[in-house]
């Protein structure tokens, strides 16, 4: 074949490809994370990315900088940026972006603790075509921005690989995870205990509340041996604060700071655990797990304890 008929005809068959496609971009910021100024993007997976606002071309300005904000004296918006190529005529990317994102966000939550939360509105477009807003988040502020350095980047992004492919799809992980995404969602503090303490029940103590073992068996995973009576006895002191909750009691009996000092102690312990057993660290049966660590040491069961100290804080 002569060389110019062959690029005439490549071109033909390039060009009719690529008109029977389109670049499709589905953008959401993601608060409360923050990417060292010299790490403009990281890239994930799937044409899934996180990119700083200030790096995305053409991208809108609500996206980039905060309500109120005009980029002279914070920090651009961190946006989750899903790019597909599609056939002409398929449906929106929309759907696939907010399962993607939810997944992201998830991962993110269990790489570094942090009140991280997906902005209300994302916006996307096809080709170069005008963005087009979408209701996305909630309505929650985020916390204190947490940085990922540029030295973490492959890490995250093993991690985001990771998770992707061994998140559960069932059984008591996979409850306890959602429970624990209800948690992270929760305006108030408080209000995510029983999230906590419902995943940490699935997982730990699956005879029942009755039982007094989810103290002593987180304990037992996520403090050394001279540690664990102190943390079984705040987890006593947590349950109790649940029924006192539940009864409306609460204020009666610790300042607000404690209180949200002891769910978040919570949540980062659940968070530890749900990594680690993703991640392979640690086995799915973490009951027997904790068992055998207590086990090991000569630890005798420390509930009554707890719970003891606990109805004292409280009564």
């Amino acid at each position: 074949v002569a060389p110019a008929r062959f690029e005439t005809a490549y071109a033909e068959l390039e060009r009719a490809v690529y008109e029977a496609r389109r670049v499709s971009t589905v953008i959401a910021p993601l608060l409360g994370l923050g990417l060292e100024s010299e790490m403009s993007e990281l890239a994930l997976a799937g044409g899934l990315s996180l990119v700083r606002g200030d790096a995305l071309a053409d991208a809108p300005v609500q996206a980039v900088w905060s309500e109120g904000g005009d980029g002279s004296e914070e920090e651009p918006n961190v946006l989750a940026v899903l790019t597909i190529v599609q056939e002409r005529g398929a449906p929106s990317p929309v759907a696939l972006a907010r399962s993607r994102f939810d997944r992201l966000l998830s991962a993110v939550r269990l790489f570094e603790p942090g009140g991280y939360v997906l902005g209300p509105i994302g916006w996307t477009r096809r080709d170069d075509g005008p963005w087009r807003q979408f209701a996305l988040g909630s309505s929650v502020r985020p916390g204190v921005e947490t940085l990922i350095e540029a030295s973490h980047e492959d890490e995250l992004r093993g991690f985001f690989n990771l998770v992707t492919k061994r998140a559960p799809a069932s059984g008591e992980l996979a409850w306890a995870l959602a429970r624990f995404e209800m948690g992270s969602e929760r305006v108030v503090p408080l209000e995510a205990l029983t999230d906590y303490l419902l995943a940490l029940r699935a997982l730990l103590e699956p005879e029942g509340q009755a039982s007094g073992k989810l103290a002593p068996r987180l304990a037992a995973l996520c403090a050394p041996p001279d540690e664990r009576t102190a943390l079984a006895q705040r987890v006593g002191h947590a349950i109790l604060l649940e029924r006192a909750v539940i009864t409306g009691l609460e204020e009666d009996h610790a300042m607000p700071e404690q209180i949200d000092a002891l769910v978040d102690e919570l949540g980062r312990h659940l968070g530890a655990l749900l990594r680690d057993v993703v991640c392979g660290h640690l086995e799915p049966e973490l009951r027997q797990v904790a068992d055998r660590l207590r086990a090991q040491v000569g630890s005798t069961d420390t509930a009554a304890a707890a719970h003891a100290s606990a109805a004292e804080t409280l009564g």
